[in-house]
C-alpha cells in the first residue's frame, strides 16, 4: 500500500466517521428535543442543569500525570472535607421546618393521647349506662304495674344511648301524644 492509498484510505474513514457522527448527534438532539418537550420534564431542574452544562465531556482516559493530579486534588478535598465537617452550617429555613415538625408531631402525639382518655372515659360511660340499664330491665320485668313499665322504657332508653353513642347529661321527658277527639 502506498502513502497515498493509505492517505486516501484514512480520509474516508474519517469521512465515514465524521457522518455517523453527525446522524448520531442529530439523533440525540431530536430524542432531547422530545424530551424537553414532555410536560413534567421540562420542568425538572435537574434536566435543565443536564442541558445547560457547558463543560468538556472528555472521553479518552487520562495519563499518568493526570492520574497523579487527580489523585492529590481528591487528596486536598477529602482534607478539606474532614476540616470542615466539624464546622456545621445551620440553615435558618431548616431549622425553622425542623422545629414545625418536632412541635407538630408532639401536639399530634398529645391529641392522640387526650383523644384515647376520652375513648376510655366514653367506654367507662357506655358501661355505666349498661349496667344502669340492666338494673332498670330486672326492676321492670318484676311487676306490671305503670313504674316497672316505666323503668322498661327507661332502661330501654339508656340502652338506645349506649348503642348509638350519645351520652347526654339529662333525660329527656317522652313527648305525650296528643288524643284526637271523636
Amino acid at each position: 500500500m502506498t502513502k497515498e492509498e493509505f492517505t486516501k484510505m484514512k480520509q474516508e474513514l474519517e469521512a465515514e466517521y465524521l457522518a455517523i457522527f453527525k446522524k448520531t448527534v442529530a439523533m440525540h438532539e431530536v430524542f432531547l428535543c422530545r424530551v424537553a418537550a414532555h410536560p413534567i420534564l421540562r420542568k425538572d431542574l435537574n434536566f435543565h442543569v443536564f442541558l445547560e452544562y457547558n463543560q468538556d465531556l472528555s472521553v479518552r482516559g487520562k495519563n499518568k500525570k493526570e492520574k497523579l493530579e487527580d489523585f492529590f486534588k481528591n487528596m486536598v478535598k477529602s482534607a478539606d472535607g474532614v476540616i470542615v465537617s466539624g464546622v456545621k452550617d445551620v440553615d435558618d429555613f431548616f431549622e425553622h421546618e425542623r422545629t414545625f415538625l418536632l412541635e407538630y408531631h408532639n401536639r399530634v402525639k398529645d391529641a392522640s393521647a387526650k383523644s384515647d382518655r376520652m375513648t376510655r372515659s366514653h367506654k367507662s360511660a357506655a358501661d355505666d349506662y349498661n349496667r344502669i340499664g340492666s338494673s332498670l330491665y330486672a326492676l321492670g320485668t318484676q311487676d306490671s304495674t305503670d313504674i316497672c313499665k316505666f323503668f322498661l322504657k327507661v332502661s330501654e332508653l339508656f340502652d338506645k344511648t349506649r348503642v348509638t353513642g350519645l351520652v347526654r347529661s339529662y333525660l329527656e321527658k317522652p313527648k305525650k301524644k296528643k288524643k284526637k277527639k271523636t
